[in-house]
């Protein structure tokens, strides 16, 4: 599978747009579409972002997160196309090893796409606090999910 506009569409629609460095509510500093900064990042000085440049780093993050669910073979051949963009919109919050550490997979592979959906709603809270931000995220992750 590859990335799609709709994915793209999906996260400018669902995350705050920062041309600064801000801090996110995990005490982590963002840039752009929510990039969590690289101690690199942070080491050059990145400072300020167009929103063009936003844009950019926002689908090399997504085109780098798509190569890596096809090179590890995660079961992806058997998603839609709307499955797969909301795995993607997932990973983008939590990282690829979170998923892969929640079974998340194994309920792909075995094609318990109901369950799998069901699973998103673990990554709605932060330090054991749900946040109404990633609640509201998680739906229309599973929504896209279950279409």
């Amino acid at each position: 599978m590859n990335l799609d506009q709709s994915t793209i569409d999906l996260i400018r629609n669902t995350r705050a747009l920062y041309n600064s460095r801000e801090e996110n509510y995990k005490g982590r500093l963002v840039i752009g579409w929510e990039h969590e900064l690289t101690q690199a990042e942070l080491k050059n000085g990145l400072t300020y972002l167009s929103r063009e440049d936003s844009d950019k780093l926002l689908i090399r993050d997504l085109k780098r997160i798509c190569a890596k669910l096809n090179k590890e073979h995660i079961p992806c051949n058997n998603l839609s196309q709307q499955q797969y963009n909301a795995l993607v919109s997932l990973i983008y919050d939590v990282g690829l090893h979170s998923v892969k550490l929640s079974g998340l997979f194994e309920l792909i592979n075995n094609g318990s796409y109901t369950e799998a959906g069901a699973l998103f709603r673990k990554w709605n809270t932060y330090l054991k606090q749900r946040i109404y931000k990633l609640t509201k995220l998680r739906k229309l992750e599973i929504d896209l999910f279950n279409t």
